[in-house]
């Protein structure tokens, strides 16, 4: 069985979570109006999940796909990845939309009742993983630079390229994949991914495999978030 002929039963699977879930491809359309450091908080977001995919947090992307939300910590991502439970923290990001987790900026939340040796030592933890993180962006995104002058990530014409992260429907297709690795499910084929995110028969299989999808796994870079942030003149 090839790949684009995939079990029907995978597809159907996956297909039934997203409409238990309340997806809606319509809704991403808001994107059409949103500016470019908007885009790179929406990014952010959707790289930080990547890292721990969960059914609830794909759940808020579906409910409000064009609003960046807050996510969790590195101390819960680790915890994650060795089937630990998550310890107490002294300090961790804050969450909220009041309290975004930006590619430059942070707000941390402290909890007094931990010791200031606790403290200190989780707090530089977190700045040197800050900073290990901020190298390698830098490093990919100068990789990318030599190895294609026209990436996404050298690109001076912002607008453009949105809009064609609109007319591809990469959000979508992102969080769709997202919600199949938080449920442990087979990638949704190119075929129905393509009737699911152009229910008008827009495009077909061919354009999913070839363009929306190699796209939405190159935004989820972290270079192209932090050029695409220090495009904007805050």
């Amino acid at each position: 069985m090839t790949e684009e002929q995939p079990s029907p039963r995978s597809d159907a699977a996956l297909l039934a979570r997203l409409r238990e879930m309340g997806f809606e491809a319509r809704r991403y359309a808001a994107a059409a109006s949103l500016d470019a450091y908007t885009w790179s908080l929406l990014l952010g977001n959707r790289q930080q999940a990547a890292k721990i995919p969960t059914v609830e947090a794909v759940a808020e992307l579906f409910a409000d796909p064009c609003t960046p939300h807050g996510w969790g910590t590195e101390l819960a991502l680790k915890a994650h990845r060795r089937g630990a439970r998550v310890p107490h923290s002294a300090i961790r990001e804050a969450h909220g939309r009041e309290h975004l987790v930006t590619p430059d900026r942070a707000t941390l939340q402290v909890d007094k009742r931990s010791s200031d040796r606790q403290i200190k030592s989780e707090f530089r933890s977190w700045l040197a993983a800050e900073r290990e993180k901020e190298k390698a962006a830098i490093a990919e995104r100068a990789a990318s630079r030599r190895k294609n002058s026209k990436s996404v990530a050298r690109s001076p014409d912002w607008a453009g390229e949105m809009r064609r992260w609109v007319q591809h429907r990469v959000l979508a297709c992102i969080d769709v994949d997202l919600l199949a690795a938080a449920a442990n499910l087979p990638q949704m084929s190119h075929p129905a991914l393509a009737r699911l995110l152009f229910p008008r028969r827009e495009a077909g299989w061919e354009y999913v495999r070839n363009t929306v999808r190699p796209l939405s796994r190159h935004l989820l870079s972290e270079a192209t978030t932090i050029a695409l942030a220090r495009s904007v003149d805050l």
